[in-house]
């Protein structure tokens, strides 16, 4: 037999036990109370049946005592024992019915107590789910913004290389004013071992600057170093060096080992002082001090690393060289590739004409470079561009060398694509490209 009915029923008869010769005490002369019974005894049966005789035995209690005081005192009349023998009769109908009940009620609490803990753990789930997605969502929203911030600066970037000498660095201030908010600020450029004013943007007293900037720590630091450094950077270290007026950040044009160049910023949004577009400067900064080489010194030098000076396209020296800076970039731009591709034509020189039409089309690229005329080789290294629009670029490549004469079977690609995850970028050499393009066409032929 069930313990749980077992239990209960003992200890049902022993308080009904106890009830009975107590109210057998009050048993002085015969009444009636039937009616009241069944008027108790309603409520109980119903208790009973629906949460078992564990709650009923409460109601069954309030409704002798109630019964009782109500027949001795409202209407004068002292029950009897027949009639007590009655109504607990009746209870102990309401106990009975009660336990069978309950018999299956524990058993349902049980099995609706881990219902209800089932669903509390699948109500927890689903709000940390909603959360998460929520998180997705918000992470999925900047990264589309930081890719579209980082697209539209490489586009205004592009625009930058066709600026002269005479716009350049007016450009480049306002440059850095559209896409970091810097709204005073001033470039520096190293003539003979000195660095001269060149340009300035919203900045008042240019005199006074020129000479504060020029002896400031800030400056001076940013040289040394090769390397942003900024005003909170200068107070942990020197704090006691800071003037009144000296520059919040300053910016170094680097190309090789050689600062070219510093801009100094006096002012610029807060929003935009953290650790994420500091690296977004800086890498903006290492692109323009190669373009500030290519259009300010590099004519100048009298070398010969414009193979073709009129359309600047490059010999291989200088190719390699711009290729080491671009594979330090790449590891500050997760998601970016920069590519490299050489072109092998098999019977058409790479004349002037057809590289002017290379240059007008692809004009995303950076820069491009006979590495052998002889061996008529092509090399472009392409700019900093999203991993998901390299196809779309090949096939427009694709259509650019049509464009300029060279049917399919003319020529021969190969792309080398290099991603940030790279520790060590290792770009083949003009012999090694060679021999991969003519050990094709013996295995073709």
């Amino acid at each position: 037999m069930n313990k749980f009915f077992l239990r209960n029923i003992s200890v049902y008869f022993f308080v009904y036990i106890v009830l009975f010769v107590l109210l057998l005490a009050y048993n002085l002369k015969t009444g009636s109370i039937m009616d009241m019974t069944l008027f108790f005894f309603l409520p109980s049966l119903f208790v009973a049946v629906k949460y078992g005789s564990i709650f009923s035995i409460y109601l069954v209690f309030l409704s002798c005592i109630t019964s009782g005081v109500y027949f001795r005192y409202i209407n004068g009349v002292m029950p009897d024992f027949y009639t007590y023998s009655e109504m607990f009769f009746l209870s102990f109908l309401v106990i009975l019915i009660g336990d069978i009940s309950g018999l299956n009620i524990h058993g349902r609490w049980k099995a609706e107590g881990r219902l209800n803990e089932t669903q509390a753990k699948y109500k927890e789930l689903t709000e940390n789910y909603f959360i998460l997605n929520r998180a997705y969502e918000e992470l999925t929203r900047k990264m589309l913004i930081i890719n579209a911030r980082v697209d539209s600066i490489f586009n205004d970037f592009k625009l930058l290389k066709q600026c002269d000498i005479d716009t350049l660095f007016s450009e480049i201030l306002l440059f850095f004013n559209r896409h970091n908010y810097v709204n005073e600020s001033i470039i520096f450029l190293k003539k003979e071992g000195k660095y001269i004013l060149v340009s300035s943007h919203g900045v008042k007293g240019l005199v006074e600057k020129k000479l504060e900037v020029i002896n400031s720590k800030l400056f001076n630091m940013t040289i040394e170093n090769k390397a942003p450094v900024s005003i909170k950077e200068l107070l942990d270290i020197d704090y006691e060096s800071i003037e009144k007026n000296d520059p919040v950040l300053c910016v170094p044009f680097v190309h090789g080992d050689d600062v070219i160049g510093v801009m100094v910023i006096y002012s610029i949004s807060f929003v935009y002082l953290n650790s994420y577009n500091l690296s977004l400067i800086d890498m903006m900064c290492d692109l323009l001090g190669d373009l500030i080489y290519e259009k300010v010194y590099l004519p100048k030098s009298g070398d010969n690393n414009y193979f073709y000076k009129d359309i600047g396209v490059y010999s291989g020296s200088f190719f390699y060289e711009r290729l080491n800076t671009y594979s330090n970039n790449i590891k500050k731009f997760p998601g970016y590739v920069f590519s490299v591709l050489f072109i092998y034509s098999k019977d058409k020189k790479f004349d002037i004409d057809k590289l002017k039409i290379l240059k007008e089309v692809l004009f995303s690229t950076d820069f491009v470079a006979v590495l052998d005329d002889d061996a008529m080789l092509l090399g472009m290294c392409l700019n900093l561009m999203p991993e998901n629009t390299f196809d779309i670029f090949r096939e427009k490549l694709r259509h650019a060398l049509k464009k300029a004469g060279f049917e399919e079977a003319d020529f021969n690609m190969r792309f080398f694509t290099y991603h940030n995850t790279l520790d060590d970028v290792k770009i083949p050499l003009p012999g090694e490209i060679l021999d991969d393009f003519n050990s094709e066409d013996t295995h073709t032929d």
